[in-house]
């Protein structure tokens, strides 16, 4: 009897050794899968250094940055004038329109009408003497000192009416100051054979 009671409780003693040896195995296998486990970060949230603005009776505070300038302003388009003119080269007679009209006005401003005379239509040429306007121009109480060229309003391809900006200085009578001022001149032009020539409207040119 008591062999036999010795027999169960070692029966009993093994059986419960290996329930023990189950659960310690299983335990570990828990800390291994924890060990693999990613940390947990708590997301940081991004924090705006700029300060936020506000309208102000002095305006928006802070004030926008400047920003840099992305694009030149383009410069205003010169006018043609007569300062550009060097009336000592050479020039050609079929130059566009705008370039015959400061060319001339060049020459009246150095008094060397007789030479201004080539600009003159042909009709006009022939019934008038070279010399006799040359001096007509350089007598003139008025002293032309720049013309600009300003536009043209053409009826077609070979006639145009001229706007110049003429500055000028002028005497009004003896023993006063010269006044200057500036006007105005409206003049006909026309083209024949590609060369374009100032039709005048008076004897004086």
């Amino acid at each position: 009897m008591k062999i036999t009671q010795w027999l169960v409780l070692a029966i009993m003693a093994g059986s419960l050794s290996g329930l023990s040896g189950c659960a310690s195995t299983g335990e570990k296998g828990t800390r291994a899968g924890d060990a693999k486990r990613v940390a947990y970060t708590k997301p940081v949230s991004k924090v705006n250094s700029e300060p936020t603005q506000s309208v102000t009776p002095g305006g928006v505070w802070p004030p926008h940055p400047e920003q840099p300038a992305t694009a030149v302003a383009a410069e205003a388009p010169k006018m043609l004038n007569t300062d550009s003119v060097d009336i000592a080269a050479k020039r050609d007679p079929k130059a566009e329109l705008k370039q015959r009209v400061v060319e001339r006005w060049a020459l009246l401003i150095a008094q060397r009408g007789d030479q201004a005379f080539d600009y003159l239509s042909p009709g006009y040429q022939q019934t008038h003497d070279r010399v006799k306007y040359g001096n007509e121009m350089a007598s003139r109480p008025v002293r032309w000192h720049r013309a600009t060229f300003d536009h043209a309003e053409c009826t077609d391809a070979t006639s145009c009416e001229v706007t110049a900006l003429v500055d000028f200085k002028v005497k009004i009578s003896a023993g006063m100051a010269v006044a200057e001022s500036f006007a105005y001149v409206k003049e006909r032009w026309i083209s024949i054979d590609g060369v374009w020539y100032y039709l005048p409207t008076d004897v004086g040119g």
